[in-house]
């Protein structure tokens, strides 16, 4: 579990997290940094996400949320 600007995330081991805090930018990747799953970003402290493929958003409580994959 991380925490980013306010918001909760959990996620899986077998995905590799990319924090920029300067641009409050996140990505998940798979664990060989050849596929996007997903990226996120604060914007007028609003969540934006950029769902690729393979992933799922579970909100789990108030900004608390679970990505998960198939694979």
């Amino acid at each position: 579990m991380i925490e980013f600007f306010g918001w909760k995330f959990h996620f899986s081991d077998n995905l590799k997290l990319y924090l920029d805090d300067e641009m409050q930018r996140m990505a998940l990747l798979t664990p060989g940094d050849d596929d996007i799953h997903i990226t996120a970003e604060v914007i007028n402290d609003q969540l934006v996400f950029n769902p690729r493929w393979n992933i799922k958003i579970i909100f789990i409580g108030d900004k608390e949320l679970k990505f998960v994959t198939n694979s």
